[in-house]
């Protein structure tokens, strides 16, 4: 499904909400969570909750009208219209439907059935109706053999009904036949004959929304733009072209199509006589580059699928310094790491109020300790904490559940005068470094924390819960 839709952004099961760009995991949200986008190619996506198979994000767009497994009809339609009237113009031309080749070994090519095949004037030519099973191997395959036999390809592509002019997302097929004939697909639908629509893929984008949020206190604004689309397009047509009148033979060099991953060898095309009807320098500038750095603030940092699937040697080989106790001592170890929070574990232990108490972390960046429990401490769990923060002077987080979007309260050591109220924390790199502290006094409480919905947490805090989770789903 990635390689049809020509982006892998969705492929480890991950999307944003289109309103609040909240992440989503395919295995946990609804379809009421929605609409959603890729964050990768910034197209609709549509979760799909299945029996048999892992719950997934999958691209959402218009598609050409093309025939489906069971429209057989059609592709035999367009090649009865079409070899009619090419035989009643060019009566010498041999015109026939399924012709048989034979395999030539001495060419290296296999048997061979064109859809069409014959000659206009002196020149042997072969249509080829695309059939949406058709791979892009088979594409390859067929226009190398018909060039070795000094043939003039041409691809065309049946419709069930007329493009339209909206933005759609061609499927991978159509993209490569877009490379082959230097930017252009030919569409064909019932009644046309011999005449083709050519189709170049221009630029589609989508408006962002304008937003507003708060950071350090300050509003910060954004949105209100257009940003372009990775993989959908909009249909620019050409001027009508008669497949006979407006084409020539047409050697086209070896090339190596960038949205296609596949090498075509030399080959010979039959080609419209049409120059662009784009702007080629506009869209020049739509590099690989480009969109990396325009879709940089929103991409998310890929995991590995596999790690996924072997949770016991994932956590050996990640956590191979430490044996923690529990998988959620692993999980933040593996949050602190990633997000280059520098731990010690189990580093001292304490005799607070008669009993040890052995702290699960201390994070010596900040200068505070951290504790961990699947769910909200007990009386007796946060009392100890309390003595702790007491003892050292030292503030004590409560992490509570698995590394989340959210902010963390944390309990200061009691003083008599009380300035040194306990408050909340979100444990973003945005100080770390800098000032050595986490962002705090979110204007949160501990019952209702701080989430994504209010403040914008940034990629390598993304990767960090990604990374901490995956390996113990």
């Amino acid at each position: 499904m990635a390689e049809e839709a020509g982006c892998d952004g969705l492929v480890d099961g991950l999307a944003r909400n289109l309103y609040t760009n909240v992440i989503f995991d395919a295995e946990t949200c609804t379809s009421e969570d929605g609409p959603f986008y890729c964050t990768s190619c910034f197209s609709d996506a549509v979760v799909h909750k299945c029996r048999d198979k892992r719950d997934h994000f999958a691209h959402h767009a218009r598609l050409s009208p093309v025939p489906g497994k069971g429209e057989g009809k059609l592709h035999s339609d367009c090649k009865d219209e079409i070899c009619d009237i090419l035989a009643s113009l060019y009566p010498e031309g041999k015109w026939e439907k399924e012709r048989k080749i034979s395999e030539n070994k001495r060419l290296k090519t296999p048997a061979l059935r064109p859809d069409i095949s014959g000659y206009i004037d002196d020149k042997r030519v072969v249509i080829e109706v695309q059939a949406s099973a058709l791979s892009i191997t088979e594409i390859l395959k067929r226009t190398a053999a018909y060039t070795k036999l000094k043939s003039n390809i041409l691809w065309i592509v049946p419709l069930t009904e007329q493009l339209g002019s909206l933005p759609f997302r061609p499927r991978l097929y159509e993209k490569y036949l877009h490379s082959m004939y230097y930017g252009r697909v030919y569409y064909w639908t019932v009644g046309q004959g011999l005449w083709l629509d050519p189709v170049h893929f221009g630029i589609a984008s989508r408006h962002v929304a304008y937003s507003e949020w708060y950071k350090d206190g300050e509003m910060k604004t954004g949105g209100d733009y257009y940003k372009p689309y990775k993989t959908i397009k909009t249909p620019i047509y050409g001027e009508r072209v008669n497949m006979t009148s407006h084409f020539e033979s047409h050697k086209r060099d070896t090339f190596i199509p960038t949205n296609a991953r596949k090498t075509v060898p030399q080959c010979i095309i039959w080609k419209d006589t049409l120059t662009s009807w784009w702007n080629a320098v506009e869209e020049g500038k739509y590099t690989d580059d480009y969109f990396t750095e325009i879709y940089s603030d929103i991409e998310i940092p890929r995991t590995k699928g596999s790690q996924r699937k072997n949770n016991h040697q994932e956590k050996q080989a990640k956590n191979k310094t430490h044996a923690f106790q529990s998988d959620l001592e692993a999980q933040w170890a593996i949050f602190f790491d990633t997000m280059g929070i520098v731990y010690e574990y189990k580093k001292a232990s304490y005799d607070l109020d008669g009993s040890v108490f052995l702290p699960d972390f201390w994070l010596p960046q900040v200068s505070m300790w951290a504790e961990v429990r699947p769910s909200r401490f007990s009386n007796e769990e946060e009392r100890k904490c309390q003595l702790l923060a007491n003892a050292t002077e030292k503030r004590c987080l409560l992490l509570e559940g698995s590394p989340d979007f959210r902010s963390y309260w944390a309990l200061g050591p009691e003083y008599e005068d009380d300035d040194y109220p306990d408050t909340d924390y979100l444990l973003t790199s945005e100080y770390l470094h800098s000032e050595s502290r986490f962002f705090c006094s979110t204007g949160y409480s501990r019952e209702d924390p701080a989430t994504d919905k209010e403040f914008i947490f940034g990629d390598d805090y993304i990767a960090a819960v990604e990374e901490s989770t995956s390996f113990f789903r």
